[in-house]
């Protein structure tokens, strides 16, 4: 089918993972053009590729603060180059530091990261996105 990855991904996560949290990346895995996957994400969401991708990360930064990984190695795999930056964008985010954020206590963090990955409305969305783009049949 043309337009779509050869490889199929599981999950929306997956993907944003082996895209590195970039739209270009994304386009180019699932053999779209990065208009053509813009259109898509517009059309079902009324967001942009690159928001989506950054608030997903968000989420990601969010579930793992829940566990011991240091800061540092959970900034890099998450594609942030230098711990600060990954401090600024998720107090961007969130409203309080990745530190703050461990502080608040591996319970807390793990109820608010369900709510915000299980809501029916993201569930939803990101399933039309796989379909259209062709990661699930429909």
């Amino acid at each position: 089918m043309q337009g779509h990855s050869e490889k199929r991904y599981l999950t929306y996560g997956e993907l944003a993972q082996v895209a590195e949290f970039r739209a270009r990346s994304l386009a180019i895995i699932v053999n779209y053009s990065p208009r053509q996957v813009e259109r898509i994400f517009l059309s079902v969401t009324g967001a942009t590729p690159q928001s989506w991708l950054s608030e997903y990360r968000s989420i990601l930064a969010l579930v793992r603060l829940s566990t011991p990984v240091p800061l540092k190695t959970l900034a890099f795999d998450l594609g942030f180059k230098q711990t600060s930056h990954f401090s600024r964008v998720f107090k961007l985010y969130h409203g309080y530091s990745p530190s703050e954020a461990r502080r608040v206590g591996q319970l807390e963090l793990e109820q608010c990261a369900a709510r915000l990955t299980r809501g029916v409305v993201y569930r939803q969305a990101m399933s039309v996105v796989d379909i259209r783009l062709g990661l699930k049949s429909s």
